[in-house]
């Protein structure tokens, strides 16, 4: 990491369960942005913030985008989509593949012993699978399961330079066809007409997580006891980290009862970046006057086999570690529809944002000791038949995110935001980036971003209550710092991290 990102320290002290968690974080350093032209912002900006790069492209762009009057065509949000889903499968392996077995070495031999050099082409079984004339997609995809359970895998740790230069040379690729992130229309266009290929990171996908086609897999475990057989009969070395947590007693480990952050926030994030308190608010946000998570988790919540690990474990260890691998098989099924010119697979039903708008309401929804400000967000799923123009870029497992009337001066259906102002945002890896500027004269006036990292992170928020529901489980001494670190793994800082144990 570099000293920009400065880092987090985290003390849990065992008697009393009592955290606190402080930051190092530059949290202003977009402040370096007021004065320059949007287009040098849209440039410079994803090489400062590098670690998920991809998704603070998508939410650059989106905001200047809107500040600016501008509407992209429906491509190049499908191809930004594209690009940050790509982005988060390849943070998702690199968690699977590296941070969590490094975290579950205690409970090493109850994971699987990888072949290192033995390899196998996952993807003939899922095609064996999808062929196969079976009574049901399920039935194919338990097939294709036992199948996979016999045959070798390549070391987790072996295949993550592999997904590296999978992902390298589909950006690649993308930049030398073209940018689609850029304010420059025909520049933008180009670049979403751009051939890519994503089937190498794809096979990667079914070999070292899934064991099957995404769409197979996500129908296969719709429940519970369907993750538990398929971990107990797939070689794969996520379904290994599922069979450590479940055989270690750790499937409930740090459940606690933070909410998550709903799907649309986007007038009160509005209100919230404008105020005068925002500084305040992007450091330790707040939902309703009370801490909110998000995430995969958050996004995926409302699948039916995450809802039912929540109300069976809560979000604990078991529900996280699944909810990362829902995420993952989601992203995957709508990048395959990306191939050439193709347009992409059609967002998740369940995942898709509605198009909003915005009523004033009495009670606030944020809070970061400021006064009431009121704001409430009104979903609708109508099509209120008028152009609308994205609030964000339409990227993410959530699909087309919700987009705000084409309307200079300010209304209500702009959800507060001003003329000269815009709102990006983007379902980056480990949770919701959202981006304000202010641009007047052709310059940036004031840049603001909100990372999850403040959310997940807060002094009392999921981490926060997470660790202290460790302690008071009982752990003591250095299996309690396992147990934490473990769990900070889990829920997924953006920055390094120091934890003390006292």
């Amino acid at each position: 990491m570099s000293a920009l990102a400065g880092q987090l320290e985290i003390r849990l002290e065992a008697s009393s369960g009592a955290v606190a968690i402080g930051s190092s974080r530059p949290l202003t350093a977009a402040r370096v942005f007021a004065g320059k032209p949007p287009a040098a912002v849209v440039r410079q900006l994803p090489t400062l913030f590098s670690l998920c790069g991809t998704a603070q492209a998508a939410a650059c762009v989106s905001a200047c985008e809107q500040a600016l009057g501008r509407q992209p065509s429906a491509a190049v949000l499908a191809r930004r989509q594209a690009l940050v889903s790509a982005e988060t499968i390849k943070e998702h392996l690199w968690r699977l593949l590296l941070d969590w077995p490094r975290m579950l070495e205690p409970w090493a031999e109850t994971m699987p012993k990888l072949d290192a050099g033995a390899r196998i082409d996952a993807n003939a079984h899922a095609r064996a699978s999808t062929e196969a004339k079976a009574p049901s997609p399920a039935a194919s995809t338990r097939s294709a399961i036992e199948a996979e359970a016999t045959a070798p895998k390549t070391s987790a740790a072996s295949a993550m330079p592999r997904v590296m230069r999978a992902f390298m040379a589909l950006r690649r690729t993308q930049q030398a066809g073209g940018d689609p992130f850029s304010l420059h229309t025909q520049q933008a266009e180009q670049g979403a007409a751009a051939g890519l290929d994503p089937s190498a990171l794809l096979d990667l996908v079914t070999e070292q997580a899934l064991g099957t086609a995404p769409d197979a897999w996500l129908q296969a475990l719709d429940s519970p006891a369907a993750v538990r057989r398929w971990a107990a009969q797939t070689r794969t070395p996520a379904a290994g980290l599922v069979r450590a947590l479940l055989a270690g007693g750790l499937a409930d480990c740090g459940a606690n009862p933070v909410a998550r952050l709903p799907a649309a926030p986007w007038q009160p994030l509005a209100e919230a970046l404008a105020n005068a308190d925002a500084d305040a608010f992007i450091a330790a946000p707040r939902w309703q006057r009370e801490c909110a998570e998000t995430g995969p988790l958050a996004r995926v919540a409302a699948q039916p086999l995450i809802a039912a690990l929540l109300a069976e474990h809560g979000n604990g260890l078991l529900t996280r570690l699944v909810a990362l691998l829902v995420d993952l098989a989601q992203r995957a099924r709508g990048l395959e529809g990306l191939s050439g010119n193709t347009a992409l697979a059609a967002p998740e039903a369940g995942n898709r944002l509605p198009r909003v708008g915005f009523q004033k309401a009495s009670e606030t929804t944020l809070d970061a000791g400021m006064e009431d400000r009121g704001g409430a967000v009104q979903s609708s799923l109508e099509d209120a038949g008028e152009s609308l123009r994205p609030v964000v870029d339409g990227t993410g497992a959530r699909g087309r995110l919700p987009g705000l009337k084409n309307a200079v001066d300010r209304d209500e259906t702009r959800g507060g935001v001003d003329a000269g102002v815009g709102i990006g945002a983007a379902e980056a890896a480990r949770g919701l980036l959202v981006h304000r500027v202010s641009i007047a004269d052709g310059r940036v006036e004031r840049y603001r971003i909100l990372a999850p990292t403040e959310w997940n992170f807060h002094p009392a928020g999921v981490v926060a209550q997470g660790l202290a529901a460790i302690a008071r489980g009982g752990a003591k001494g250095p299996e309690l710092e396992r147990l934490a670190r473990l769990y900070i793994t889990a829920v997924d800082p953006c920055v390094n991290y120091q934890l003390s144990v006292s």
